[in-house]
């Protein structure tokens, strides 16, 4: 991986081929959009970092439900949590394994669909995009006709280069939905709208110097037009040529509304999609991941912004409490 990332800073190509502004020209050759595209996927042993990011989220997502004030409680009864947790910590340990991985994506997508009406959209969604993960699974396994090994670098690069073009659809279908969904005069009035409610509730913790001037009726005001305009523009972006522009804005949405406290928070909506933005930049999120996972300054900088964010939004969440749940702490 490092000597491939060499050679393209000695060749002046960018590190995402699909994106071209301000970049250096790449070397002349043929090139065409479908060979972009797939640039990223160059590098080897790509899987095992999303395999590992995807464990983690579904974890979150199944210990956040057994916390009050989440309103998620209702969605984990008679699942079998104790077999997920233990199927998601054997393959984070193993993420290679063809039958961990195959038994594990179809337990949780069994017990995602049990759910019924309690299954949020973006579960919904997200089981889908793990199904084509299984298909592009099974398609590799089928082709080298043995089941058992673990899959090597390759083959990591195939499954993910066969099932990214339908999880990229599938995920921005999610955000286009999220988006057609408010065109209504409910979600475009203040009063009604949970984007208001959204903008207003953070205002909470503000001194009254603040909360006693027009900006929260200015806020109530344009909260509907501004989160209608970002959820448009989120998939737009996401399909455009350049991802990056598309990626940041999702990462950066989530990011907003998951520091809004319950009892509106939807954290688990990020929680579910924001490990699928892997397969938009699949080489530079493994990598982002493995750096990460070791002793470089630039992780240790990212990971104490991190500790930093959560120190700061934690107050928000420390009492929280849900007209379904009760009271208790959010864990998002």
């Amino acid at each position: 991986h490092d000597g491939i990332l060499t050679r393209r800073r000695r060749s002046g190509t960018t590190r995402c081929q699909r994106c071209r502004g301000g970049a250096r020209a790449a070397p002349a050759r043929r090139s065409t959009p479908q060979r972009e595209c797939m640039e990223p996927f160059r590098a080897q042993g790509l899987l095992a970092p999303y395999v590992r990011l995807w464990c983690v989220s579904n974890a979150l997502r199944i210990a956040s439900g057994t916390s009050a004030a989440t309103a998620l409680g209702d969605a984990l009864a008679g699942q079998p949590t104790a077999v997920l947790l233990g199927l998601l910590t054997l393959l984070g340990l193993f993420p290679t394994s063809p039958p961990l991985l195959a038994t594990t994506l179809i337990a949780r997508a069994v017990s995602n669909l049990a759910k019924g009406a309690a299954l949020g959209n973006s579960q919904t969604w997200g089981t889908l995009t793990d199904l084509s993960l299984l298909g592009a699974l099974y398609e590799t396994l089928a082709l080298r006709g043995r089941w058992l090994p673990p899959l090597s670098a390759e083959e990591e690069a195939a499954i993910v280069r066969s099932c990214a073009p339908a999880v990229r659809v599938q995920l921005a279908t999610v955000y286009a939905a999220s988006a057609f969904w408010k065109l209504n005069s409910s979600f475009a009035e203040p009063r009604r709208s949970c984007a208001a409610v959204f903008a207003l509730q953070m205002l909470e913790h503000l001194p009254p110097a603040v909360t006693a001037t027009p900006l929260p009726a200015l806020m109530a005001a344009a909260a509907p037009a501004l989160v209608l305009l970002v959820e448009t523009a989120i998939p737009a972006l996401l399909l455009a040529p350049c991802c990056w522009a598309g990626v940041s804005s999702a990462l950066s949405f989530h990011l907003a509304i998951a520091a809004c406290p319950p009892p509106n928070n939807i954290a688990s909506f990020g929680a579910t999609t924001v490990p699928r933005l892997f397969f938009w930049i699949p080489e530079e999120a493994a990598a982002a991941l493995r750096e990460a996972a070791g002793p470089r300054p630039l992780a240790a900088v990212a990971m104490a912004a991190a500790a930093a964010i959560a120190t700061t939004l934690a107050p928000l969440h420390s009492r929280a409490r849900s007209t379904i749940q009760g009271s208790g702490h959010d864990w998002h």
